[in-house]
């Protein structure tokens, strides 16, 4: 069974030039969890932007990969840090080919 602990709705996350709120988790795979997020609109108050927000998570059967007891921080025991290092590689690639594909098709992606 899954058990790791998400962020929890109406958790703050900063990014540059925005913070954004944890609405509610989208889903969650093997590397990672997806919440939906929102951040308010810059020029419009009021208006509210939604986003999807993945966080790079793995799952390990034996909890070696897990968050801190503040929330804040995904961490790892000697035992989990060759499968956390690796879905990070593939959390990057993964990003990285999305961007690629959207430079060199905007319209389609």
């Amino acid at each position: 069974m899954d058990k790791r602990r998400g962020l929890p709705a109406g958790t703050l996350l900063s990014f540059p030039g925005m913070t954004c709120e944890i609405v509610a988790e989208s889903g969650r795979g093997s590397n990672a969890i997806v919440y939906l997020g929102r951040y308010s609109d810059a020029l419009n108050a009021g208006q509210w932007h939604n986003v999807l927000i993945k966080e790079l998570f793995p799952y390990h059967d034996n909890g070696a990969i897990y968050r801190s007891e503040t929330g804040s921080t995904v961490c790892h025991t000697d035992e989990g840090s060759e499968l956390m290092e690796l879905h990070r590689r593939s959390f990057i690639w993964g990003n990285e080919a999305h961007l690629r594909l959207r430079a060199a098709n905007p319209a389609e992606v």
